[in-house]
């Protein structure tokens, strides 16, 4: 009996002993499994850190090499014609990076493309550049500017001569002369400031007719036996007839061999001749004219709140017809105007009057010109309401191959987008 019991309780016991070594066994497989998982995260996390250090040492590099062709675009806004790759340039024991320029094009703007490598890691940072131009104000001239007491003037105001200004301008005035008066400066005021050199407007002419020479869009001058062009903007096509007479009093054209033709991807359409334009436009569209452009009609958007603009620009006046019975009472334009040698103004020889003038856009000419002037007897001739509003797309979206104002120093980074991986 007494051995009986003693073999019982040795068998419990040897039982209990297996069941404690496999206990272990587990709690081993556990923790082993365990402790191999908190270091291959532990790896993990050390491997993602380092990769994201070496991606933003490579992404900042990048940065760096835009910011360094920045500067010599600054000092040269042409230098991307002979320096359009930098090659690679060493940052040392942090990396490297090289600098890609692709020339703007009529509806590209000038793009940088850099990229920097860091300890193996490459990351690229694409930047889009533009430079000032005759649109970025919604005065610009190389005379004078005096503004009246009940004027209201969206937009920068610069002019080569002085400003004196006894209304309200919401933008910044500049002046190469001295900016002075009584009325409201809501950015504030700058004399002394370098002047505009609107004789380069002239240079970009030429480069328009070539650009448009090659897209078909550029038509010669008439000879006396025709008083120019008339254009009639429709959507994205123009129809082009040449002028055979115009009526002085009414300002009823008649034409011959009236073409339509499309708003050509260059946006551009350059007349060895005098221009009579109106329409509506759905594409970004610049006139072209080495003579005097007139506008005859309202000239707008399809679409208003598109991305596309309308430039207009003359080598010698852009002229507004008031005289002529078929000009709209309320004429609303749409566009930058810019006349190199003369001045933007409504013609009032016959002392008629207009409504009113909206000019949703800029204006930028060389001599003193105006919508409005006191006849006799102070009767107003011209428009007797004005609205000037500065459009806000010019800033980024200016008139395809608008004239640039040359500025040295001077540039606008459009778009800036970082950390795109190469490949």
């Amino acid at each position: 009996m007494r051995a009986r019991f003693w073999r019982y309780v040795h068998r419990f016991v040897a039982d209990d002993r297996g069941d404690a070594l496999f206990m272990v066994s587990v709690m081993g497989a556990v923790m082993f499994l365990l402790v191999t998982s908190l270091i291959a995260v532990a790896v993990w996390q050390q491997n993602t850190a380092s990769t994201r250090t070496r991606t933003a040492q490579a992404t900042n590099i990048a940065d760096a090499g835009i910011n360094a062709y920045l500067y010599q675009l600054r000092q040269n806004n042409l230098c991307y014609r002979g320096h359009a790759d930098t090659g690679w340039v060493s940052m040392g024991t942090d990396g490297s990076y090289r600098v890609w320029a692709t020339a703007p094009t009529p509806s590209n703007p000038l793009t940088l493309r850099s990229t920097g490598n860091s300890h193996n890691a490459s990351m690229t940072v694409v930047a889009t550049v533009g430079f000032p131009t005759f649109a970025d104000y919604m005065f610009l001239t190389n005379c004078d500017i005096n503004i009246g007491s009940a004027a209201l003037i969206t937009g920068q105001v610069r002019s080569n001569g002085d400003v004196n200004n006894a209304g309200e301008v919401t933008g910044l005035v500049q002046a190469a002369g001295t900016v002075s008066g009584s009325g409201t400066f809501d950015q504030g005021k700058l004399s002394n400031q370098p002047a505009i050199d609107f004789n380069k407007v002239l240079v970009d002419m030429a480069n328009i007719k070539t650009v448009a020479t090659g897209s078909g869009t550029a038509y010669p001058n008439l000879g006396s036996s025709y008083s120019g062009y008339a254009v009639t903007l429709n959507g994205a096509q123009a129809t082009i007839a040449k002028v055979t007479g115009v009526n002085s009093t009414t300002g009823n054209l008649t034409t011959t061999g009236a073409t339509t033709v499309n708003i050509p991807s260059t946006g551009v359409f350059y007349f060895a001749d005098t221009v009579y334009v109106q329409g509506t436009y759905s594409a970004a569209v610049s006139i072209v004219s080495n003579e005097t452009i007139y506008t005859v009609g309202n000239f707008l958007p399809v679409n208003p709140g598109g991305t596309y603009t309308a430039g207009l620009i003359a080598q010698n006046d852009i002229l507004t017809p008031t005289d002529w019975s078929s000009l709209p009472t309320d004429l609303t334009l749409y566009a930058a105007l810019l006349a190199q040698s003369g001045t933007c103004e409504a013609t009032m020889a016959q002392n008629r009057t207009k409504n009113s003038l909206t000019i949703h856009g800029a204006l930028a000419y060389n001599t003193t010109g105006g919508y409005s002037q006191s006849g006799w007897g102070g009767v107003t001739r011209g428009f007797v309401d004005r609205e000037y509003d500065y459009d806000m797309r010019f800033q980024f979206d200016p008139p395809p191959m608008f004239p640039d104002t040359g500025s040295t120093g001077a540039l606008k980074v459009n778009s800036w987008v970082e950390g795109t991986p190469v490949g």
